[in-house]
């Protein structure tokens, strides 16, 4: 069963001490939970870094291997590495945009190209990195999160591997995103990124912001 490294961005996000920090931090929880839900039906291992304490009961109704034994991005960089598998597969909790189906074709990719690193993203920095070639060095000079692409890129660019880009993932960050993010799923096909249940979630943050604005 492939291990998936999920890595949750709150402990790494400066967050405002205003009207809105409770809300962005349930913002936040809610992109988490659709990630593993959407993991949990791929059938992989999920491990997930977080210093999150709050959002336990949710988290329990999901099988999770539950990692706080780290402080910075270094030392998570370090577990991954220690794992001797090459075939790593990365995903930062504020991602939307990438499915099972997606994830599965992927997979298959991975199976049929040796030496192949591909990298999700958007305008400015990565959302996932799939890899059977991993080496510890595609993390070099990288220390905060979120991760910049041009950074990665020219890390990547220094190995003998072949770089796929996929383009289309959705990265959410502060109050402003949850508008963004409704925006998003509304789509039709976008829809397939976000199962119903969680799309509530969403549209009551949504809810709760246009509340806080008046």
């Amino acid at each position: 069963m492939q291990e998936i490294y999920l890595i949750d961005v709150i402990p790494f996000l400066y967050l405002e001490e205003n009207t809105f920090k409770e809300l962005v931090i349930k913002f936040h929880n809610y992109l988490l939970l659709n990630n593993i839900d959407m993991l949990t039906s791929c059938n992989v291992s999920i491990h997930l870094f977080t210093k999150n304490y709050n959002f336990i009961e949710e988290l329990s109704k999901y099988n999770v291997h539950i990692d706080r034994d780290f402080n910075d991005f270094n030392d998570i960089v370090n577990i991954v590495s220690d794992n001797p598998n090459n075939s790593k597969f990365i995903l930062f909790s504020n991602t939307i945009g990438i499915s099972k189906d997606e994830i599965e074709k992927l997979n298959e990719l991975l199976q049929y190209e040796e030496n192949q690193i591909i990298l999700g993203k958007n305008e400015e920095y990565i959302s996932f990195l799939m890899t059977n070639a991993y080496t510890k060095d595609i993390f070099e000079n990288v220390s905060v999160i979120p991760v910049l692409y041009d950074i990665i890129i020219q890390n990547l660019n220094l190995t003998n591997s072949k770089i796929e880009i996929i383009n289309n993932q959705q990265l959410f960050f502060n109050e402003n995103d949850i508008n963004k993010l409704y925006q998003f799923l509304t789509t039709k096909e976008n829809k397939k990124y976000c199962p119903d249940h969680i799309y509530e979630h969403f549209t009551n943050l949504f809810i709760e912001l246009k509340e806080l604005q008046k």
